[in-house]
């Protein structure tokens, strides 16, 4: 997982890159049988989105992401 977020005054760009990469392999039945089930998945999803800041005062802040 990648994150940045850059802002000047009141407006910014934000974004992320998050990459996932899951195998499983089961066995399901057993022998004589023998009924195995192997799964994988990967994922990549990338975010990039301007910013403004439509409310700021001491630590909270209220951004609109679009």
């Amino acid at each position: 997982m990648l994150i940045l977020d850059a802002r000047k005054g009141r407006h910014g760009f934000f974004t992320d890159l998050i990459y996932t990469d899951v195998q499983s392999e089961e066995e399901l039945i057993p022998a004589p049988i023998g009924l195995n089930m192997k799964s994988t998945t990967k994922t990549t999803i990338f975010t990039l989105a301007y910013q403004y800041e439509l409310y700021g005062q001491d630590q909270t802040v209220v951004d609109l992401l679009a």
